[in-house]
């Protein structure tokens, strides 16, 4: 809960001659507060050198009391000796304590000026209009790397994610963590100019870029590149594609292909090579397996040809590798990709 305290001295004129006497007597004084923020002894005097004639009022009003009406001598100082004694208290939420923030020096024939603009929209009162569409991209943007931040932050301690892309995870979390303090700097002068500047809010907005991976890495998911490639006998067969896997207990092999292999002596029977891959959960841990599979009626040389199992942890070798031997130049491999990010150039 916030509170407030509000004070106010009126001086009351006998005619509208009087009243721009004292308006001219305390100008200097008035200027000061305003850009000084504090009073001092200078008002009492100003007003009282003002040879006219004229009473004087003081009030103030607090959260949680009744207002307070002073008539009688001009005394500032006693309304200063007030507010301080007001001393704010800490509200527990760290760096939040009371400050003044305004201060409001007019003559009462204003105060119709000052009804109408308190009448308009806060943005009208500042001037900011103009800077509605930014202001708006801006607090958007900013709500959705709050959630990068605290999304991935959460996922990265999870244990309910890839482990290989935990590092992904702190990558997005910093990036986010950047634009938000870059983003709570801008001053209006920086917001004016990136409203008159088309495109250069643009550089601010990397949520779109990041909240796909925070989705696909959420859901327990990650990316592996698939490979493989085999020689002329097999037609010279080859492919490069990047899939997206979810590992699970008991999951079936995935076949890439089931290729002849040409022999001069003839194909009946056929000798023949199937590629397979496999993704899964072995105790709580995301595997791959790769394997060739070679079948040769007309010889002792069939056989499986094994790649090296990897688990997709941080830090580890990512990528499984099958090849025929002794012909390595027919071999497959499964790597596990996207572990790393870095924004495009126009936005670093």
């Amino acid at each position: 809960m916030g509170a407030t305290f509000s004070g106010y001295v009126r001086v009351n004129s006998d005619s509208v001659s009087d009243k721009e006497s004292i308006a001219a007597s305390m100008s200097a004084s008035i200027n000061g507060l305003v850009t000084h923020g504090s009073i001092d002894a200078t008002w009492s005097s100003d007003v009282n050198s003002a040879q006219v004639s004229k009473t004087t009022e003081m009030g103030y009003v607090a959260t949680g009391m009744d207002p307070v009406t002073v008539t009688g001598d001009f005394n500032v100082s006693s309304l200063e000796n007030t507010v301080s004694s007001l001393a704010p208290a800490s509200s527990g939420i760290a760096g939040v304590t009371g400050k003044p923030i305004a201060v409001v020096c007019v003559t009462w024939d204003q105060v119709g000026q000052i009804q109408a603009t308190c009448s308009q929209t806060v943005l009208q009162k500042l001037q900011l209009v103009d800077l509605q569409s930014t202001l708006d991209r801006l607090s958007l943007e900013y709500a959705q790397l709050s959630y990068v931040v605290a999304t991935a932050n959460r996922l990265a301690g999870s244990g309910a994610v890839v482990n290989a892309y935990v590092p992904l995870l702190h990558q997005l979390a910093n990036y986010a963590q950047d634009r938000l303090a870059r983003i709570a700097g801008l001053r209006i002068r920086d917001i004016r100019w990136l409203a008159a500047n088309a495109g250069s809010v643009d550089w601010y907005e990397i949520s779109p870029l990041l909240l796909p991976m925070l989705g696909w890495v959420g859901r327990g998911q990650a990316h592996v590149q698939v490979w493989y490639s085999l020689d002329w006998a097999f037609g010279s067969p080859t492919d490069n594609q990047i899939v997206t896997v979810t590992p699970s207990a008991n999951p079936a092999e995935v076949q890439l292909g089931h290729w002849v292999h040409a022999r001069p002596e003839g194909d009946d029977p056929p000798q023949t090579m199937d590629l397979y891959y496999r993704v899964f959960s072995n105790s709580g841990t995301p595997t791959i397996t790769t394997r060739m599979n070679w079948y040769d009626p007309w010889g002792p040389g069939s056989g499986q040809f094994d790649g090296n199992v990897v688990q997709m942890l941080a830090g580890a070798n990512l990528t499984s590798v099958a090849a025929w031997t002794p012909w390595n130049n027919n071999r497959m491999s499964v790597a596990v990709v996207d572990t790393a990010y870095s924004l495009p150039p126009g936005k670093q």
